[in-house]
């Protein structure tokens, strides 16, 4: 597979569903080969020496947005003065079902990936560069009815996809999950109903969201028709 071309349904209307099976694999396979490059490139253009002053914070993670480019379904910075501020960054990563653990650019991608939403923390005051959690799992059936959903062709179509998802989920659930790592709290979770959450994104398709029997986590199960209000 050429890993500089990225791949596109070629299909006229919405993928069907083995169609779109394949079409997702191929692009979870697409991107997580850049992931290497895109994180080398991040870790070139992020200086916490320049981030002394809400000016410069601000200018710092403008070249870390266009470094992440794609691979960041969010990046958010609160600034302050010197030793004050905090930088959110949010994106997706692969998560390997069998080991239960992310995987590793420099490993291959797995067979029947998941995604995860990675949400990591830097301050001035940090012990670590970045502190990472993962309060959310995006499973594989869900990003295929995605892709048939909201009409997904592109690997753009897709992270513009995930990055719908994640704003809608973010406004309506995430908060609170926030607050808590924010707050050192990891076990402070938002709590599904055992039917699960609805939620609608911008272009239509409704989100299933319930937890993961496995961990602490909020789990994307499936994604709706729009019609199933």
């Amino acid at each position: 597979m050429n890993t500089h071309v990225a791949p596109s349904i070629a299909s006229v209307g919405p993928p069907p569903t083995r169609h779109a099976e394949r079409v997702v694999d191929a692009m979870l396979v697409w991107l997580h080969g850049r992931q290497a490059e895109v994180f080398a490139r991040a870790r070139g253009s992020f200086k916490s020496s320049q981030m002394g002053n809400p000016v410069g914070q601000e200018r710092a993670v403008a070249r870390l947005r266009k470094a992440l480019g794609e691979m960041a379904l969010g990046l958010y910075l609160s600034p302050a003065k010197r030793g004050k501020y905090r930088l959110t960054l949010v994106q997706w990563m692969i998560w390997n079902t069998t080991k239960d653990e992310l995987t590793a650019p420099e490993e291959p991608c797995p067979a029947s990936a998941q995604l995860a939403i990675v949400v990591s923390f830097r301050s001035a005051l940090s012990r670590h560069e970045w502190e990472p959690t993962i309060p959310m799992l995006v499973t594989r059936h869900a990003i295929v009815r995605l892709a048939e959903r909201a009409d997904v062709r592109t690997v753009g179509d897709l992270i513009e996809a995930l990055r719908q998802l994640w704003l809608v989920l973010y406004d309506l659930l995430m908060r609170d999950v926030l607050d808590g790592v924010i707050a050192g709290d990891k076990g402070r979770w938002c709590n599904p109903p055992p039917e699960g959450w609805r939620v609608r994104m911008d272009s239509g398709p409704i989100a299933v969201i319930g937890r993961d029997e496995n961990s602490n986590r909020l789990l994307v199960k499936t994604i709706l028709d729009g019609d199933c209000a």
